[in-house]
């Protein structure tokens, strides 16, 4: 299982990090060996234009990334193109988009939601700190660790 890594050069030009490593610079992604862990890992430029999701903290774990709006998040791909399910499966999710997408608990665009901004990281949904909190329905006040069905874009939420 690859691990999924996401490089914040856009960080560094807003001053939240002091450097970064200009891994993949040209590509969308590159493979690179991780020591530490015997395992691979996915290096994503930041503000590549996708939204990803990790089924682990951290970008850890299987991931699927999109270009565009989903309304089942069962059937989605990595970078890989290799077929995913990561229905009610996220624990982190990264908004590379230029634009902001809206978060629904339920499949087809159904039940709560929440808005989150293009270029806005929840890095580890498990605490609970981001939750449903727009829309009726399903999910309104829960945790949105391990609840996200589908996704859509928005201009502005």
């Amino acid at each position: 299982m690859a691990n999924f890594r996401i490089l914040l050069a856009g960080a560094a030009a807003a001053g939240l990090i002091g450097a970064a490593v200009p891994l993949a610079a040209h590509a969308d992604e590159a493979v690179r060996s991780s020591a530490a862990t015997g395992t691979d890992q996915i290096v994503v430029p930041y503000g590549d234009g996708h939204l990803y999701a990790a089924d682990r903290a951290n970008g850890q774990g299987d991931y699927c990334k999109w270009s565009g709006s989903d309304n089942n998040w069962r059937t989605c791909r990595d970078g890989g193109a290799n077929p995913r399910n990561m229905h009610n499966r996220a624990t982190q999710v990264d908004n590379q988009m230029t634009y902001d997408v809206k978060l629904y608990d339920g499949l087809g665009y159904g039940g709560a939601w929440r808005c989150m901004q293009s270029n806005t990281h929840y890095d580890n949904l498990s605490l609970g700190r981001e939750v449903f909190n727009r829309g009726s329905g399903s999910g309104l006040g829960q945790s949105m660790n391990n609840r996200i069905s589908s996704h859509s874009r928005s201009a502005n939420c």
